[in-house]
Parts: C-alpha cells; structure tokens; sequence
C-alpha cells in the first residue's frame, strides 16, 4: 500500500476517478491478501481533504454539469459500481470514518443528494461479512455511522 504526498494510495485514486475495473482489481487483490481493512485508509490529517478515506473520495464526487441522458448513466452506473466493491474491503470503522471536518461518508451523500448510494452502502452495514466485525474497538464508530443514516433517511423522508 503505498501512497502519495497527501496520503492518497491507488485504491482512492482509482476510486476518486471512478475506474470501476481498477478498484475491482484493486479490491479482488486485497481479498485474496486478506487484507481486509484495505479500503480504511484514510489521507493525511494535514493535507485537504483531511482524513478521507476512498469511500469518502466516491460519495463526494459530482456529474460534470454538462452531462446528458447516457454520460449521466454511465457515472451513476460507475459510481454504484465503484460504491458496491470498497465495502468488501472495509471495516465499520473505516465505513464510519470522520474527516477532519466532522463529516463521515453519509454527510456527503446527504449533501451531493446522492439518494441511489444508500441502499448500496446500507446492505453492507448489514452484509455476512461484517456481521462479526462489530466488538469494543468500533462499536461507537458503528453506532455513530448508523444514526447518521438514519438522519440522512428521515432529513431525505421529509
């Protein structure tokens, strides 16, 4: 895992970018590694953004405004996808990550109205390979990341 001047290691930029067959290569790697906490990596403190971890470089990311119909498509297909792989190599804590702003991942799909993520990210709360994550260590981060979905939900249920 090597990274950059601001912390950024291939998996964020891949992700960032959404280069949906990298992050896959990306991830099947880190699987096989078992390198499980892969995607928890988080950037520099001292660099902007602070503190980000690869799923957090994907919610952030926007349309370019002069998309139409199909580019429009072919991103939200890209960053469902990309969005889809980086839990398998993340733990809750990694999912619950702050930035050195406050903000976790769900402040950003909250923000970028990025409603389509949600599902995504909520089954892999859920999912059988994270149901033995959960201990003293990262309780707090959990219980944190799943009252800011439940905010995001009830803000978006108005």
């Amino acid at each position: 895992e090597l990274e950059d001047a601001s912390g950024y290691t291939a998996l964020h930029r891949a992700a960032r970018n959404l280069k949906v067959t990298v992050v896959r290569n990306i991830v099947a790697i880190a699987k096989e590694r078992r390198q499980w906490a892969l995607g928890d990596a988080c950037t520099y403190t001292t660099k902007s953004p602070g503190h980000w971890t690869a799923l957090m470089c994907v919610v952030d990311t926007t349309p370019s405004r002069s998309f139409m119909g199909e580019e429009f498509d072919e991103w939200k297909f890209r960053i469902q996808e990309v969005a889809t792989e980086l839990p398998m190599v993340m733990t809750l804590d990694g999912m619950a990550a702050r930035a050195t702003s406050g903000s976790t991942c769900w402040h950003s799909i909250a923000s970028r109205a990025h409603l389509f993520l949600i599902p995504i990210l909520k089954r892999a709360f859920w999912a059988s390979e994270t149901k033995g994550v959960l201990n003293h260590k990262n309780a707090k981060a959990c219980r944190l990341a799943l009252c800011e979905l439940s905010e995001c939900q009830c803000f978006l249920s108005w």
